[in-house]
């Protein structure tokens, strides 16, 4: 059966109120859209530079772009500045003055003395005391300079020796236990006396204190032993710019003298031997002496010959030879000039095989 079509198209107001629908929702969306591009559309001209206002004449012109001035070219419009004055130049400073060297500080020499003697030996009540002192170390023109000081003294004192003392053996007096100790003066006490201080030259050579000597003041002095004790001189000096202070030591026994009871009285002291220098010779170094030539033999000694004749120094270096053999000739026949003897050394070969070939034997055993 047939259908009639204008039964089933639909009718024309339909139409038309769907395609007004379709219209209706795209002016929608395009009015949705207008707010969003509008700033863009109506931005302001100072935020886009490509935009220029007609109103400021800077911008107008032939189109080309403007350029700022650089402020480290000159204006032309503006006059040249003044140039800088030169700058004033600064004042040589003057060199500084060298700081002035140090002065040396003085050197001061040591003064030094020695006795004669070892010690004394025993003498008896009454006897006449003296003492000898060498000095050396003083400069050579000592008291002669302004400061110098002039004297030394030497101080005698007298020491009881102890509650025993006279119970004491002559052989036991410079035991340890019975002989003076000290280095400096004691005080004074019941059994330490002084017994009197004289002054002499602070130069160098022999003083004699006692037996006659005169001091420095040109006063002689005599010293006599009227107690048993021990008699003990102090030598000692004050110091300047030029020598130190020193002096010699309480216990020195040097300086020291026993008096006991019983013992030979002397009238006369003991005799030094001659005074020593106190500037001493250097001892003479190198060839010979008075001259002479000198000659080395085979082992190294330089014979000095002294114008005794050529027959002299032959017989002396042969007697040097001689020496020199007997000197590598002890025993058996020794290495030249070693004193070493081949026979010691062919047993130390060897003992030192013999000790070898025991271990190889010992090893083998112990693999085998």
């Amino acid at each position: 059966m047939m259908m009639n079509d204008e039964s089933t198209a639909p009718a024309p107001d339909a139409r038309v109120r769907g395609r007004g629908r379709r219209i209706a929702a795209v002016l929608l969306a395009v009015a949705a859209m207008i707010p969003l591009a509008a700033p863009a559309a109506y931005a302001s001209p100072a935020d886009d530079p490509a935009i220029v206002s007609t109103d400021d004449p800077a911008a107008q012109g032939d189109g080309e772009e403007q350029q700022e001035p650089d402020p480290e070219q000159p204006d032309p419009e503006q006059p040249d500045p003044d140039p800088d004055p030169d700058p004033e130049p600064e004042p040589e400073k003057p060199d500084p003055e060298p700081e002035p060297e140090p002065e040396p500080e003085p050197v001061q020499a040591e003064p030094k003395t020695t006795s004669p003697f070892a010690r004394h030996e025993p003498v008896g009540v009454g006897s006449v005391l003296s003492d000898v002192i060498d000095v050396s170390g003083f400069p050579d023109d000592h008291t002669a300079v302004d400061g110098d000081e002039p004297h030394v003294q030497v101080s005698l004192w007298w020491w009881s020796g102890g509650a025993n003392f006279d119970a004491i053996g002559t052989e036991d007096l410079f035991n340890d236990l019975n002989r003076p100790v000290g280095n400096v003066e004691p005080l004074e006490d019941a059994n330490h006396k002084p017994i009197g201080t004289w002054d002499y030259p602070a130069v160098n050579g022999r003083i004699t204190v006692g037996a006659g000597a005169k001091d420095a003041s040109g006063k002689a002095v005599n010293i006599t032993a009227d107690a048993a004790g021990w008699y003990l001189f102090v030598w000692k000096f004050a110091g300047d710019d030029r020598a130190k202070a020193t002096a010699t030591r309480f216990d020195d026994l040097g300086h020291a003298h026993v008096v006991v009871k019983g013992a030979e009285q002397r009238d006369e002291p003991e005799q030094p031997g001659p005074e020593p220098s106190p500037t001493p010779d250097p001892e003479p170094s190198g060839g010979g002496t008075d001259g002479g030539d000198g000659e080395q033999s085979e082992d190294g000694t330089v014979v000095t010959t002294t114008g005794g004749g050529e027959e002299d120094t032959k017989n002396a270096t042969d007697a040097l030879k001689k020496l020199a053999a007997q000197k590598y000739s002890n025993g058996g026949s020794p290495l030249a000039k070693t004193g070493v003897d081949v026979g010691a050394i062919v047993l130390v070969v060897v003992a030192a095989l013999a000790v070898g070939a025991f271990m190889l034997v010992v090893i083998r055993r112990h693999k085998s």
